[in-house]
């Protein structure tokens, strides 16, 4: 569903070259009247796109059951590596942050160490964020491989032959790395205070109700 602007107004150009015909300034000549001309490049409306069960008929439709499952190799990679990352950072600030605080504290009896249910609620934050920061960077370029595969259908007319792995030395021998972590910083950006979030009502809750 989110790329069906995209896909509909990339095609746009295209449709005019096949009117306009074939080759030399004919063609540059109308691919640039359909950048430029709001008749030849009009947006649709967005409330005519097809919603979530048409396109889910559709899939099902064209590629079966399967196709519902086009990109879990990039999401199994992610999520798996993504989530070790993630707890894992948060773990490891909150650890830190509870020895420093139990170090440095006159009123902390180091027989007796501090756990999770001491955190401040900055200090859940602050883990949190570096745990959103963490999930994001250690696995993205899956991500970006994974919707690369679930797109290049709509975006460029076919799919056929494409596996994870072939985007991914696609992306790789055309943009490098730079390609693969595309989009990261406001992935990241929208990663960290959710992530703050996430983990500051967790651990509130599991002090109220463990």
């Amino acid at each position: 569903m989110q790329v069906q602007l995209i896909a509909i107004e990339a095609a746009a150009p295209e449709a005019a070259l096949r009117q306009a015909g074939v080759g030399g300034d004919i063609a540059l000549s109308a691919l640039s009247a359909a950048h430029s001309n709001p008749h030849t490049h009009t947006k649709p409306n967005f409330s005519a796109l097809p919603g979530p069960i048409a396109i889910t008929r559709s899939v099902l439709r064209t590629h079966g059951f399967r196709g519902l499952w086009l990109g879990q190799t990039g999401t199994l990679i992610r999520e798996s590596g993504g989530a070790v990352a993630w707890f894992g950072t948060k773990e490891a600030i909150c650890s830190l942050l509870l020895r420093r605080r139990q170090r440095n504290s006159p009123f902390s009896s180091t027989d007796v160490p501090l756990t999770t249910k001491d955190l401040f609620a900055w200090e859940s934050a602050l883990a949190g964020a570096a745990a959103g920061v963490s999930y994001n960077v250690v696995l993205f370029p899956a991500d970006s491989v994974k919707s690369a595969l679930q797109t290049a259908e709509e975006l460029q007319g076919t799919r056929a032959g494409l596996t994870f792995w072939s985007v991914a030395r696609n992306m790789w021998a055309k943009q490098g790395m730079k390609g693969l972590y595309a989009g990261m910083g406001i992935t990241t950006a929208k990663a960290i205070p959710s992530s703050a979030m996430i983990f500051v009502i967790y651990d509130t809750l599991s002090k109220m109700f463990a």
